[in-house]
């Protein structure tokens, strides 16, 4: 299930704990894209934003932060979230896609287990690339300006540390696709 930021029309979601989250960046400078190469098995080579797993408890902006800087050295400040993309199933997982600016930080040149390099790309290079699933569709995207939402107006509370009392009445989540309302509680 994918949404467009500028679809969701609240500013709280509420995540249950178990819900698995990712968060990933698109940045670009100088009419280029930074890039990193996959080092995982399943998607090892294949190109995408930097960005990754948000830890149990972490909040989605620190964690993509920090993500980020783990797979490319590079620190970034969020400026607009313009993507989720929803998993149904019994595990449910999340993975939200901003637009950043590069901060400070060193281009990554060593390969780990996060990345195997990090590299800045113009459109046309992307474009014959192997590139992860749906890189593409994602980076076109973010290059609409009505598709964004500033990160300040999207907050995410984990199960933990909940909106005020009465905010919400259960742990749900709203998720609009097209003209349907779908109406999910885990």
């Amino acid at each position: 299930m994918l949404l467009r930021a500028f679809e969701v029309s609240w500013h709280w979601i509420n995540i249950a704990t178990h819900m698995r989250c990712s968060g990933f960046v698109v940045i670009e400078e100088s009419s280029r894209f930074l890039l990193i190469q996959e080092a995982s098995r399943k998607r090892k080579g294949a190109w995408f934003f930097p960005g990754g797993k948000i830890e149990a408890g972490e909040n989605i902006n620190a964690g993509t932060i920090r993500e980020v800087k783990e797979e490319s050295g590079m620190t970034v400040a969020l400026a607009s979230l313009f993507y989720i993309k929803y998993y149904e199933g019994p595990d449910g997982k999340m993975e939200f896609f901003f637009k950043g600016k590069i901060t400070g930080g060193t281009l990554k040149g060593k390969a780990d287990k996060e990345s195997l390099q990090a590299a800045w790309f113009t459109l046309d290079e992307i474009k014959e690339m192997k590139l992860r699933e749906n890189a593409m569709s994602l980076l076109s995207l973010s290059m609409e300006a009505a598709s964004s939402m500033p990160v300040n107006n999207f907050k995410i509370y984990p199960e933990k540390k909940l909106p005020p009392a009465g905010f919400w009445k259960s742990l749900s989540l709203f998720i609009f696709q097209g003209r349907n309302k779908k109406h999910l509680t885990k």
